[in-house]
C-alpha cells in the first residue's frame, strides 16, 4: 500500500469493480486505455482483478486501485513492461468526477517513487493519446519529458522519467 496527503493505492479488490467499470463506461476516460475492448463491464471487471490477483500466474505488472482516504475508489495506475535494462511504463486513469484534483499527480509520483526507489527501475516512461494534455500536464509536472510521437509519429506521445 502506498499513503499520500490525498489518495491511497492498493492492491485492487472484487469490490472495486462496480466502480471501475461504471468509470470506464465513460468513451473519454475509456480512451486512456489502449488496447482494451469497450464497453468494459463489471463482470469483465472482476475477471480482471481476479486474473492480477492469482498468485500462481506469474505476472510482470504491478496494478494498484486508487482511493481516496475515505475509502472511495477513483481510478487505476500500474506499472507493466519490465525489462532487465530496468524501464518500465507507468498507467494511470481516473474516473471523470475525479478528474482536476490533484489526484491523478499524487498517484503517479507515488508509484513513480516506490519504481525508481524500491523497484530498481532506471528509466519510467508513459505512453498516452497525443490528445490527452491533462495526462502530459500531470507527467511534465514530475518532471517526466516529452521524447517522441508514438508509433508513426502521431496520435501518441511517449514521455520519460530517469533516475
Amino acid at each position: 500500500m502506498l499513503k499520500g496527503d490525498m489518495v491511497i493505492l492498493r492492491s485492487p479488490v472484487v469490490g472495486d469493480a462496480e466502480a471501475l467499470s461504471e468509470y470506464l463506461r465513460d468513451r473519454e476516460v475509456f480512451s486512456a486505455l489502449q488496447g482494451s475492448v469497450y464497453p468494459v463491464t463489471e463482470q469483465d471487471m472482476r475477471n480482471f482483478i481476479f486474473f492480477i490477483s492469482d498468485r500462481t500466474v506469474p505476472l510482470s505488472e504491478i496494478n494498484l486501485t486508487i482511493c481516496l482516504h475515505d475509502g472511495t475508489v477513483i481510478g487505476m495506475c500500474a506499472l507493466h513492461d519490465f525489462t532487465k535494462r530496468g524501464t518500465a511504463q507507468i498507467g494511470f486513469w481516473l474516473g471523470r468526477r475525479h478528474w482536476g484534483h490533484g489526484y491523478a499527480r499524487e498517484a503517479v509520483a507515488l508509484v513513480s517513487r516506490m519504481a525508481l526507489e524500491r523497484l530498481g527501475v532506471k528509466r519510467l516512461y508513459a505512453v498516452s493519446a497525443a490528445s490527452n494534455s491533462r495526462s502530459e500536464r500531470t507527467l511534465s509536472s514530475l518532471g517526466f519529458k516529452k521524447v517522441r510521437a508514438g508509433p508513426g509519429g502521431k496520435d501518441l506521445i511517449k514521455m520519460v522519467l530517469t533516475r
